[in-house]
């Protein structure tokens, strides 16, 4: 498979552009998808891309396709503990992403899970319930914005940040 990872232009260039930058050896990706696959395939200084994801048929289509940098793990989604806790002693990771289910709860759970200068990349940034928790990290910087307004004019989808501590 060698699809675009299922984001705008601008999310995918954006992401390369932080991926490019930082080397990250070992990623932790909540929401697998085709970015599972195409991002350790493109990148050969990913050691491990780690994709939790809740859809069991998804997770068996993915792994059957996948890299051998690429380990995609089932986890069920409540509850949501089992859902943010990553499998033990894979941690620390250089980055991890999140556009999955509970992302609020993903981000509130990374700091446990991120080597001192990792950095945090959410996907769909823009929407509003996300908000509070990019302020999880001392450090947030949009890369992107959404292009989704609702019916009131928010940005309810894609938008890339990117979160860090004080590296």
């Amino acid at each position: 498979m060698n699809e675009l990872p299922y984001m705008q232009q601008a999310d995918i260039e954006a992401m390369a552009r932080v991926l490019e930058e930082r080397k990250p050896a070992k990623v932790l990706e909540y929401g697998a998808g085709t970015s599972s696959l195409y991002w350790p395939q493109r990148y050969a200084f990913i050691k491990l891309w780690m994709a939790i994801e809740h859809d069991l048929d998804w997770a068996i289509y993915l792994a059957g396709q996948s890299p051998d940098n690429l380990m995609v793990i089932c986890i069920m989604t409540e509850p949501i503990e089992t859902y943010v806790v990553p499998p033990q002693g894979y941690a620390p990771f250089d980055m991890i992403i999140i556009d999955g289910l509970h992302r609020v709860e993903c981000i509130e759970a990374s700091p446990q899970y991120l080597a001192p200068d990792g950095a945090v990349l959410l996907h769909d940034a823009d929407r509003l319930e996300y908000r509070d928790a990019l302020n999880i990290y001392p450090h947030c910087r949009f890369l992107t914005h959404g292009n989704t307004p609702d019916e009131a004019g928010e940005m309810t989808r894609d938008g890339l940040a990117l979160m860090w501590g004080d590296e």
